[in-house]
């Protein structure tokens, strides 16, 4: 199930191709989405330019090779400075469009076993989810 919902999530933006709105999201001083191996994948069909970007190419689950953000030794996304995002104005499409409420309310969809083995084998990242859960319910940052 989980390499089903794995390949589900990174064909999303390839099988649904075409403008989305850039995400609002109060962020804060968090970061989550930034650090510990979360994959930035990059859309030239989305517009982005490849070439601007230090990347490098992956396995993506379903999708072939595809380029991604380049990640540092601990896995945070090299463009990750003291003060967040240091290309916010030229961010990816799917950083721009990311938001971890979003991804919680989707993750609470499937059922509850599914869920467990989803962050059990790292396919999520629980502290984004947490993250998303938080600011849905209003709580202090």
């Amino acid at each position: 199930m989980t390499d089903a919902l794995l390949q589900h999530i990174v064909r999303m933006p390839l099988d649904n191709p075409g403008p989305r709105p850039a995400a609002v999201v109060p962020c804060g001083s968090c970061r989550r989405c930034c650090q510990g191996n979360s994959i930035v994948m990059l859309l030239e069909q989305e517009g982005d330019l490849i070439e601007s970007y230090q990347h490098e190419f992956v396995n993506l689950p379903g999708a072939g090779r595809g380029p991604i953000l380049k990640r540092t030794a601990d896995g945070d996304c090299v463009y990750l400075g003291e003060s967040g995002c240091t290309i916010h104005d030229r961010a990816p499409v799917v950083c721009r469009v990311f938001d971890c409420r979003g991804a919680y309310s989707a993750f609470m969809t499937h059922p509850r076993p599914d869920r467990r083995r989803m962050v059990k084998s790292r396919a999520v990242d629980p502290e984004i989810l947490d993250r998303g859960r938080a600011l849905i319910e209003g709580e202090p940052r």
